[in-house]
């Protein structure tokens, strides 16, 4: 097969839009008085929460209780008085922001967005104490064991630093990934620095070569890792960080270098089986979908249908539109009269850390499988369950009415949502929940970072026995 010619493939979701019935007394087009309590402060995020959430659906009795909130939460805000005051000593004003904090964290760690953060400060300069809220690393941090103090004071710590010695079992997860994988399990260190073709012989998994690849930043301003290897008995394996892909694929970068290989191994040479793995895989562009796994439509299918997205179409909280199918696409374009043979079995390794795009990826070889007679099967643990769609964080979006990110400036630097919700084909909805794999595996830290991948083993024994 010729070398694929990589076109970039939008994937339009069509939007069908309604007149908004307004319900907020608040315009987020206009500029909004800046809070200088924790009251006002609360004010403002409870409604624009109230317009912005997308999955009120799942949360809070589908937003019936959201009125709820408000009328607890709020006298205990008042208490707080002041954001600011030069009344208090320096440790009164980290007390007085911890006890709002505290509220904020009360009111979504039970909210299923899988995506949703907060950044929060108590100074209009940014320089104060500052807390990141997560409901997806609350749920995270709760199935490590970690006590409800413990994930309090992992929020409120103001470096990595800190974070690591109060759970330290976050950031030992956190090194399941691609470059993990790389430096770990095949042995090639420095992979910043060390791309290309490598020869891997004497792999403990009959890994026998390897191609790296390596961008120090994407859109999403974080390195890039990828790397496709193969066995001596012709096993594919595919790992990368970021749904970032596609943007490496004109001109001569090691990225692309790596996603060639990956095409022409499972085109030209009739492999064994293929291994997706998609731990730590933080999501990233949509685009991606159809670049990377079309190759598997190549001969068998036209389009699959492994998703519907919907989002909401007014202010009230479920004004919902209509679920809207979410298709890949066939790409001959791209690879020709190439065709994959689906009988090839397909291994997917994910893990908590495997979000967005990865969690879509998951879903599409789920389809692959249920609808459409190929072999696959998933290991490793739960994905993140954060898989709706998010809009752009540009200069404006922040006040796009009926869903998104926003902020409250200053003291709110970042609330991000996804302004799409998104289920599998057959009707499930997974965030908040996760996708669960089809072999449940136990992560070892200790025996991942010598070499020892139980999950990767797992899956290379499956596609063995087949």
């Amino acid at each position: 097969m010729k070398k694929a010619k990589f076109l970039i493939i939008l994937l339009l979701i069509p939007i069908v839009f309604f007149s908004c019935r307004m319900t907020s007394d608040l315009d987020y087009t206009q500029a909004y008085e800046v809070p200088t309590t924790w009251a006002s402060l609360f004010d403002i995020f409870w409604k624009k929460m109230n317009t912005n959430y997308v999955f009120w659906s799942l949360d809070y009795n589908e937003g019936t209780e959201w009125d709820d909130v408000y009328s607890t939460y709020m006298p205990q805000f008042e208490v707080l008085g002041d954001i600011e005051s030069d009344a208090r000593t320096a440790d009164e004003q980290r007390s007085n922001s911890l006890e709002a904090f505290q509220l904020f964290l009360d009111i979504t760690k039970v909210l299923h967005d899988g995506h949703l953060a907060i950044r929060m400060s108590d100074s209009a300069n940014g320089d104060g104490n500052k807390m990141g809220l997560s409901p997806s690393g609350y749920r995270q941090l709760k199935e490590m064991g970690y006590t409800e103090d413990e994930i309090f004071r992992f929020f409120s710590a103001s470096t990595i630093e800190e974070r690591q010695k109060i759970c330290p079992k976050y950031f030992e997860a956190d090194e399941e990934n691609t470059k993990g994988v790389i430096e770990h399990v095949f042995g090639i260190s420095s992979p910043e620095t060390n791309t290309g073709e490598k020869n891997i012989s004497g792999n403990r998994y009959g890994f026998i070569s390897a191609t790296v690849g390596y961008a120090a930043t994407t859109m999403l301003g974080s390195p890039l890792y990828a790397i496709c290897a193969t066995t001596e008995d012709g096993i594919v394996y595919l790992s990368f960080n970021e749904f970032a892909i596609t943007s490496f694929l004109e001109g001569e970068t090691s990225i692309k270098n790596v996603i060639n290989t990956y095409f022409d191994e499972i085109f030209n040479n009739n492999p064994k089986g293929v291994i997706i793995d998609l731990r730590g895989n933080g999501g990233g562009a949509v685009i991606d979908l159809t670049t990377l796994w079309s190759a598997f439509l190549a001969g068998n299918e036209d389009s699959i249908h492994p998703a519907d997205t919907r989002r909401k179409d007014g202010d009230n909280r479920t004004d919902y539109g209509p679920w809207v199918p979410f298709e890949i696409g066939a790409q001959p374009e791209m690879f020709g009269s190439a065709t994959f043979n689906k009988n090839i079995p397909i291994a997917v390794l994910h893990n908590r850390n495997s979000v967005s795009c990865a969690e879509m990826s998951t879903m599409i070889m789920h389809c692959l499988r249920d609808y459409h007679g190929y072999t696959v099967r998933t290991f490793g643990s739960y994905t993140a369950g954060g898989n709706g769609m998010l809009n752009g964080t540009s200069e404006g979006s922040e006040y796009e009415y009926n869903a998104g990110t926003t902020r409250i400036d200053p003291y709110v630097s970042l609330i991000y949502t996804p302004y799409l919700q998104l289920r599998y084909c057959n009707g499930t909805i997974y965030e908040g929940v996760g996708i669960a794999p089809d072999e449940e595996i136990p992560f070892n830290y200790n025996n991942f970072c010598s070499g020892n991948d139980e999950r990767l083993d797992a899956a290379i024994s499956w596609i063995r026995g087949n």
